[in-house]
């Protein structure tokens, strides 16, 4: 099995180095990074897209689990082999029904939260055979609108679990490209207090300050946040900080992580854009995506979408697929030490995840040709080396 995976890692690179050669002259030093690959093993009732996913580090073992919504079920993989270990079910009668699957949470082999979509009512706590342990009904609201909760839970806006309190990211449902609305009232982080049955905002994770009161496009408008040791760690689409809430010294600092490729300032627009003025100004302006932790390095990792290209016809999805993208690499006091660039179209920015081998990113580009109807494969990368 191992043996295999590696002939597919060296047919992979032999691919992408031609690519590189055949498509761009810039000097991508990614490969150097390569460390393993895995491939994990899909069968006719599953996507190779993979977007709600978790990792898990259990004993000796690494688990990737991935919510299944054609099956609406939770395939648990085992990280070593790509092999399937399980499929686990979950409770989907009234009045334990949930409509549709937003995200999951993973926090040990026998605890799996599963959350619905517009809301925190209704999220259940499963074991591993698919057992209720709990439901979780906080307070209704009058207002309905009040009620809802826009969540993302997965990728890299995935919800986070720390003792009786679960901590979603969520976005506006007002229009965002009113200036009007974008001001320090609306929070970006729930807290729902499972033991009080209380839900409450964080008051820090407001838009920033230079954001306020121009217009933007939603699509730059979203945050990644990451926690390790007591801090909150904020990255914003067009900050070239990172905001750094520690919470038990009651501070909060901005942090330079700015990328070495970005040579323009972001411009708001000077009246109401068109559909085709917001997809260009996302796919031509460079964009900070994610912020991860590597536990195991002790490192961060903040992903960066380079600009790239705008035609008025042509696919947007493919467009934004094909952008070359780098991962900033910052020690565990927030300090620059590398910035590693990568060849757009081949590797999918929107599913990275960190193991204990590094960071894995799959080869599942909309643009990549690579592609296998039966595997998706992982390329893992070790930047501590």
């Amino acid at each position: 099995m191992k043996r295999k995976y590696f002939i597919n890692i060296y047919i992979a690179l032999f691919l992408i180095s031609c690519d590189i050669k055949n498509k761009n002259s810039l000097e991508y030093d990614y490969l150097k990074f390569l460390y393993d690959s895995v491939g994990v093993n899909l069968d006719d009732s599953t996507s190779n897209e993979f977007m709600r996913t978790q990792y898990l580090k259990s004993g000796e073992k690494e688990f990737l689990y991935h919510y299944n919504q054609f099956k609406n079920k939770i395939e648990k993989f085992d990280l070593e082999t790509g092999l399937l270990v399980k499929t686990i079910g979950y409770p989907n009668d009234e009045p334990y029904v949930i409509k549709l699957v937003q995200g999951i949470s993973v926090v040990n082999e026998d605890s799996i939260f599963l959350y619905p979509s517009l809301g925190i009512r209704g999220t259940i706590l499963i074991n591993d055979n698919g057992e209720l342990i709990q439901r979780y009904l906080p307070d209704k609201t009058k207002d309905l609108e009040a009620s809802l909760v826009n969540h993302i839970s997965f990728g890299a806006q995935r919800t986070l679990i720390f003792g009786d309190k679960i901590y979603f990211i969520h976005y506006p449902l007002f229009e965002m490209s009113n200036p009007s609305n974008i001001n320090s009232d609306f929070k970006f982080e729930v807290i729902y207090d499972t033991k009080s049955n209380k839900v409450e905002y964080l008051d820090e994770s407001s838009f920033p300050i230079f954001y306020h009161n121009k217009i933007w496009p939603s699509n730059h408008l979203q945050v990644s946040r990451e926690v390790n040791c007591g801090k909150w760690i904020y990255s914003w689409n067009m900050e070239d900080s990172i905001l750094v809430i520690d919470k038990e010294n009651e501070n909060s600092t901005y942090t330079n992580a700015k990328s070495k490729f970005k040579n323009k300032e972001f411009e708001p627009f000077r009246m109401m854009p068109n559909n085709d003025q917001k997809i260009q100004f996302t796919l031509t302006n460079l964009k900070y995506y994610g912020i991860y932790y590597d536990q195991y390095r002790k490192l961060y990792y903040r992903t960066v979408q380079l600009p790239g290209s705008y035609q008025k016809r042509a696919d947007a999805k493919l467009l934004d697929a094909s952008r070359d993208f780098s991962i900033i690499i910052l020690d565990d006091s927030f300090n620059i030490i590398d910035e590693v660039l990568f060849k757009g179209g081949i590797y999918n920015i929107y599913r990275l995840f960190v193991g204990e081998k590094g960071v894995y990113l799959p080869l599942n580009n909309p643009n990549y040709k690579g592609q296998k109807e039966d595997i998706l494969h992982y390329h893992i990368f070790n930047f501590s080396r």
